[in-house]
């Protein structure tokens, strides 16, 4: 589950540009987020089972940090 917590690292820095204001909310950012949100409750729900789960959760990952990067305001 040491992926899960990169995924949930690369959510939290997505909220805190959004309230540094380096990024605005819009509906691809909204269900972005949901789809994660999604996955860890399928990843917690599936852990609460007595499934072991062994993801590497890397294309989600990789779509945060590409809408990151993409839409990245104030930067320089």
């Amino acid at each position: 589950l040491y992926n899960l917590s990169d995924l949930a690292h690369k959510m939290e820095n997505l909220l805190q540009k959004i309230r540094e204001d380096k990024i605005s909310v819009n509906v691809t950012l909204v269900n972005l987020l949901f789809e994660c949100f999604d996955l860890i409750k399928e990843v917690i729900d599936a852990v609460g089972q007595g499934q072991i789960i062994d993801t590497t959760f890397t294309d989600m990952i990789a779509k945060l940090e590409s809408y990151e990067k993409s839409n990245n305001q104030g930067s320089t």
